[in-house]
């Protein structure tokens, strides 16, 4: 596979209600070096447990918060991290 631009890898987790097993998947992937793990896209399916405020605290520069208003599913919030136009740059390596 021929490219011209650099390999980038965005990780996509979609929660609703599960904040402490988001904190333990969050806390690993952001462990990861900045050349293994370019991004980290969070999609809060409008959680009700303290998910928000707690990603609203995280510093790390990788971690993208995507907050839905209403709970689509997993697939929906898939959808919507895919939807996301940045996520379509050339050198990504997702499976959207």
């Amino acid at each position: 596979m021929s490219t011209n631009h650099p390999q980038h890898l965005v990780a996509i987790v979609v929660t609703y209600n599960r904040l402490d097993q988001l904190r333990l998947t969050v806390g690993r992937l952001l462990d990861s070096s900045e050349a293994h793990l370019s991004k980290l896209v969070v999609v809060d399916n409008a959680s009700d447990d303290g998910t928000a405020e707690w990603l609203a605290t995280q510093e790390d520069p990788r971690l993208v918060n995507y907050r839905l208003e209403t709970n689509t599913g997993g697939a929906g919030g898939l959808r919507q991290a895919c939807a996301l136009s940045w996520l379509k740059r050339p050198g990504l390596i997702g499976f959207c």
